[in-house]
């Protein structure tokens, strides 16, 4: 039921770029893709753990024709009053642009744009001069890539009714990865990440908080949910040091 483990796949290919053993990283890597782990994941500049896997002799002749240009996000957040806050990871240094409109052909739209960071590729951009309470779509551009996807978000009017969606505890465990999917279709106007957001517990190992970070802002349903969905977040213990820290 659990299907096939491409996270498996994914550290064992990191493993053997660590030893150098370039045939079998490329094995690994080719078997992660055929389960469906996005190239993307190979690709995040500004990576630690995935420094000796990018300098694969013939990586990044492989990766050429997987590279989509956009790795995490979008994600929304930031709502204040006819304003919404965009987060994403991209290219490196890279121009991105998001286009907005409440017409879903935009032949009416607006944009914003501006260049990720040259070491991480982050980038945060914000929608201005938005309608409350009625419907936007929206896409995004990677240099000249136009990303195929459209998304959509709403500014709720100050009085009307609301849903919010609130938990916590939300370890990374594919075959429960669905519950994105099942928060998404209730379409909530926020989601509130309570703490406990993403289980790492090693303080002194930043790598692998990059790498836990990593694999839930690439995981398909969760990307779904925040990129149609603002969303906001509190931490505990687990999410920056071990079992109950202060």
């Amino acid at each position: 039921k659990q299907g096939p483990d491409a996270e498996a796949d994914f550290i064992q290919a990191l493993a053997y770029a660590q030893l150098e053993m370039v045939d079998s990283s490329f094995f690994y890597i080719r078997q992660s893709l055929q389960k469906r782990l996005p190239a993307e994941r190979y690709l995040i500049p500004g990576a630690t753990y995935l420094q000796k896997i990018q300098q694969l002799p013939g990586f990044d002749e492989f990766m050429k024709d997987k590279d989509s240009g956009l790795y995490h996000g979008p994600m929304l957040g930031g709502v204040r009053n006819r304003k919404l806050q965009l987060w994403l990871r991209t290219r490196a240094g890279e121009k991105v642009t998001i286009l907005y409109s409440r017409d879903k052909r935009f032949a009416v739209s607006q944009r914003v744009s501006g260049l990720s960071d040259k070491k991480t590729g982050l980038i945060s951009l914000k929608t201005r001069n938005l309608e409350i309470g009625q419907q936007y779509f929206y896409k995004v551009k990677v240099g000249e890539k136009e990303i195929d996807e459209i998304y959509q978000f709403r500014i709720p009017f100050r009085v009307e009714p609301f849903s919010i969606v609130f938990g916590g505890g939300a370890a990374f465990i594919p075959w429960h990865h669905h519950m994105w999917s099942t928060i998404a279709s209730h379409r909530p106007d926020a989601l509130f990440m309570l703490g406990d957001n993403v289980y790492i517990d090693y303080p002194e190992k930043p790598y692998v908080q990059q790498y836990c970070y990593h694999r839930r802002q690439s995981e398909g349903h969760w990307r779904n949910l925040v990129a149609n969905t603002p969303t906001y977040a509190i931490w505990d213990d687990h999410d920056f040091g071990e079992n109950d820290e202060y």
